[in-house]
């Protein structure tokens, strides 16, 4: 957890990369700002945490079709 007092969770950018192990290419991106936990799910879907404010963030769930 960044509890820094300069902390600015809308200014931070993550970009999150799948990529294919045999061929090193990029499948897909996801870009969003202040990403704050990740797991990858049983299903290969990617759960961020993003933090809106110190207190406060939501779950975002990005499924591969």
């Amino acid at each position: 957890m960044d509890e820094r007092a300069d902390h600015d969770a809308v200014t931070r950018q993550h970009i999150v990369y799948e990529v294919n192990r045999s061929t090193k290419q990029v499948i897909s991106k996801i870009q969003l700002n202040s990403v704050f936990g990740m797991i990858i799910g049983p299903n290969n879907e990617v759960i961020l945490g993003i933090r809106h404010t110190k207190e406060s963030g939501i779950v975002q769930c990005f499924v591969r079709k």
